[in-house]
Formats: C-alpha cells, sequence, structure tokens
C-alpha cells in the first residue's frame, strides 16, 4: 500500500477528497469529470483502498458506484480544511496546537 504522505501529495488528491466530502452518495462520474480524468480515477481507487473513501455498488439495471468518506476521510478532510484556512495555528514552533495537534492526529489516523 502507498504511504499516506505520497498519496495524498499525488495531482487531484485533495479535489478528489474534497468532492466526495461535498456531495455524499456522488457517482464516479461526476468526480472524475473535466480534465485530469485517469488520475482523478486512480485518486479514487488509491483513497477507497486505503480506506478514506467508502465505494457502494448498487445494482438498478446496470451497476451505479456511489462514493462516501469514511470516518477516517472525514476526519482528515476536517483537519486538512482547518489547516488550509489557518485555524488553530498559532506562533511559534509547534504551530499546529497543542502538542502538534494536526501530526498527533494524523498519526492516530493514518499509523505513522
Amino acid at each position: 500500500m502507498t504511504k499516506f504522505d505520497e498519496l495524498i501529495s499525488r495531482t487531484n488528491s485533495i479535489y478528489v477528497l474534497k468532492r466526495v466530502g461535498e456531495s455524499p452518495g456522488i457517482g464516479q462520474r461526476e468526480i472524475i469529470d473535466g480534465d485530469g480524468r485517469n488520475s482523478k480515477l486512480r485518486r479514487l481507487n488509491e483513497f477507497v483502498e486505503a480506506g478514506l473513501i467508502i465505494e457502494r455498488t448498487l445494482s438498478a439495471g446496470r451497476t451505479l458506484k456511489q462514493y462516501y468518506l469514511s470516518e477516517k476521510g472525514e476526519r482528515f478532510l476536517k483537519m486538512y480544511l482547518e489547516f488550509e484556512e489557518g485555524e488553530g495555528i498559532r506562533t511559534g514552533i509547534h504551530s499546529l496546537g497543542d502538542k502538534d495537534s494536526f501530526g498527533a492526529d494524523a498519526h492516530r489516523l493514518f499509523g505513522r
């Protein structure tokens, strides 16, 4: 399995997580639409394998797949968005919160 830090730094990683987070139950076509379809599809499959996204298959005449963030995916995306928006950032060496909470939370989430 790919290391999490490698996976999250790849093209379209955050896009795919945000898209699924914004629209629970979204279909594959809606996620990968537009430029970078191949990389979006690879990220989607990698996140399913990593346990950040849940894939549900429905059969209604044809097979449909819906995607949801897992609990782990929701926690990661929430931390990422807070970090991106600058919430909880302080001045000093450990500017991410008490005892480097982002790093500690990421360690708990991903076992690193």
